[in-house]
């Protein structure tokens, strides 16, 4: 049924004009097919037939049209929330794996690689056992805003999970992924109501470098482990992974 809402629902103005015609056009033909079979066509009145069905027709046609695009817009916005992580925004562990993988899968792309960047915030657990869950939710959200602003429009962004975030940088290589990493290991800073001063909290981050064709799950796997020995190395840098 999805299916159908999103093939028939008009898209844009012009399509409603013109799906509304088409579909007015069916029920007129349709009844004037009944009308022969029943009748014959010696007793078709074709003129006052047309005009009686288009008149009763239409206010039924105008409304489904307007129900249909009512439902599609609907579909939408339930398909765009079900892929969305609601406290920063950003696409959910789900999302980001699909998007991910039907990026790898994309056999026109030019790029043959990319990267995958796990993130983690650094003594996050502190943030909430010192200042409470709320200043913990702004720091994740200050988190998203700034990986948000350091992607290009071509990487995907997404909250998989706690204070983890991953990034596909598409088409990326080390050196693009290492000079992303880099600006974003360096501390993020975010106001709250309770402190007079902004705090602040830094990354720790696993990389790995996976070819096109692969599965996103592979490279997150092993992003993790990179970003266990980010961690075990002193938090606030960026690991490559060595597979």
């Amino acid at each position: 049924m999805d299916k159908f809402i999103a093939y028939v629902a008009p898209k844009s103005t012009w399509e409603k004009v013109w799906k509304g015609v088409f579909f007015l056009a069916l029920i007129i033909a349709t009844d004037l097919i009944l009308e022969i079979a029943m009748f014959g066509v010696e007793a078709l009145h074709l003129e006052t037939q047309i005009f009686i069905v288009a008149a009763v027709g239409s206010p039924f046609t105008v409304f489904a049209i307007v129900m249909i695009s009512h439902q599609y817009k609907l579909q939408l916005k339930l398909e765009q929330l079900a892929a969305t992580d609601m406290l920063t925004g950003l696409h959910n562990r789900r999302a980001f794996l699909k998007k991910a993988n039907s990026l790898l899968s994309d056999e026109s792309a030019p790029a043959k690689q990319g990267v995958v960047l796990l993130l983690d915030a650094d003594y996050f657990k502190t943030v909430n056992d010192t200042y409470g869950h709320g200043v913990g939710d702004i720091c994740l959200q200050a988190i998203a805003d700034r990986l948000r602003a350091e992607i290009r429009e071509t990487d995907i962004v997404g909250r998989i999970g706690g204070e983890e975030f991953a990034i596909f940088l598409h088409g990326a290589d080390r050196e693009d992924a290492t000079m992303i990493g880099q600006r974003l290991t360096s501390g993020i800073q975010f106001e709250t109501v309770t402190e007079e001063k902004p705090l602040s909290v830094t990354l720790s981050i696993g990389a790995a470098i996976i070819q096109f064709g692969g599965k996103i799950e592979a490279a997150i796997s092993n992003a993790d482990k990179a970003l266990y020995a980010a961690k075990e190395n002193g938090r606030a840098r960026l690991e490559f992974a060595t597979t």
